[in-house]
């Protein structure tokens, strides 16, 4: 490698030496050869300053291996603290689609196993068109929790096709419609135990994904202006479970979001068109006005802001995994779809 460097300064000082003094030797003088020389030398010198001029360029994807545009690349499952800190507060600085080509570059070079989590509201969108564009096509996760409007699953088909991703869809245990999961819970779990509901529809599910896909790092749509608990969130978080969060659009607001899906021609969910700001399931969100919050539509007269899946631990996890044995004895992992693909594991 170090020859190569050196190739193009040592063909251009032949090509100096050939063109600036043979023509000068009284060998050179008066034969017919010299303008053949000169037009060979000048050709040679051409052709090293341009080997010049890409040597810059070389080196900057030579550079890749240890930072893009600046901003170090680093093993985020096993920097220590301090660093993980330093990293947070560079990475605030950085704009979305640049903090997106990092992470992939990160990916890269410490073999981390990434994917996308989205509900394909506005910011996951967003996040998906960044993503392809920059060829970074790591798996999509869908968590379906048999209660989404039809808008939202017409979403997840559209988007398939125009961002030819794979998108990995994770549903409650043994259950594949509305029915079977009533079958096993009863009607209206999330009435009559809200806790058990979220775990079984979105945090069983996210913990199962996380498992099966050998998941280091998963890539979120949250942001800081959707308020509640997310209103102090880093671009960077570790969980208790050992995996790292990105949330490159935390210091994106609603209007950041939307000038992107305008102006890329993103596609985006049709509810959003009729006043509904966040969508979830059918029987927990409710259209707003538009001087509502992003998430005012959300568990509308309930003291609730999250789902559960970013806020579970390890001991949640624990506790109702014996709730659902309890409630069902022949609970067992996510069953095929019959269909012979890879949506859901």
């Amino acid at each position: 490698k170090k020859k190569k460097k050196k190739t193009p300064v040592t063909v251009t000082l032949v090509s100096f030496f050939v063109v600036g003094l043979l023509p000068q030797t009284k060998m050179w003088g008066k034969h017919v050869g010299l303008p053949l020389l000169r037009i060979v030398s000048v050709a040679l010198f051409l052709l090293s300053a341009t080997a010049l001029l890409r040597t810059p360029s070389m080196v900057l994807d030579a550079g890749k291996s240890h930072s893009v545009d600046g901003v170090e690349l680093v093993n985020l499952v096993t920097i220590d603290d301090e660093k993980f800190a330093e990293m947070n507060e560079v990475l605030k600085k950085v704009e979305p689609p640049k903090i997106l080509v990092w992470l992939k570059q990160c990916a890269e070079k410490y073999g981390l196993n990434v994917v996308q989590f989205t509900s394909f509201g506005p910011s996951g969108m967003c996040i998906m068109d960044i993503m392809t564009k920059s060829r970074f096509n790591v798996p999509v996760v869908f968590v379906d929790t048999l209660h989404h409007f039809k808008e939202t699953l017409d979403l997840v088909e559209e988007s398939k096709k125009a961002f030819q991703r794979e998108v990995v869809v994770m549903r409650p245990k043994n259950a594949h419609t509305c029915e079977e999961f009533e079958s096993q819970y009863g009607k209206e779990l999330w009435n009559t135990n809200p806790e058990l509901y979220q775990y079984a529809t979105k945090v069983e599910p996210t913990w199962r994904a996380l498992k099966q896909l050998d998941v280091d790092v998963w890539i979120t749509g949250r942001r800081r202006s959707q308020g509640g608990q997310r209103g102090v969130l880093p671009i960077l978080e570790r969980t208790g479970e050992g995996t790292i969060k990105v949330n490159p659009l935390a210091f994106w607001d609603w209007g950041e979001v939307w000038e992107y899906i305008h102006k890329c021609e993103v596609p985006y969910n049709h509810l959003l068109d009729q006043g509904y700001k966040s969508v979830g399931d059918v029987h927990s969100t409710a259209p707003v006005d538009s001087a509502a919050s992003e998430r005012d539509g959300r568990w509308k007269g309930k003291k609730q802001s999250e789902c559960g899946m970013h806020t579970f631990t390890l001991s949640d996890l624990q506790s109702h995994a014996l709730d659902v044995r309890n409630s069902n004895n022949d609970c067992e992992h996510g069953v095929s779809n019959g269909k012979g693909d890879k949506e859901e594991l």
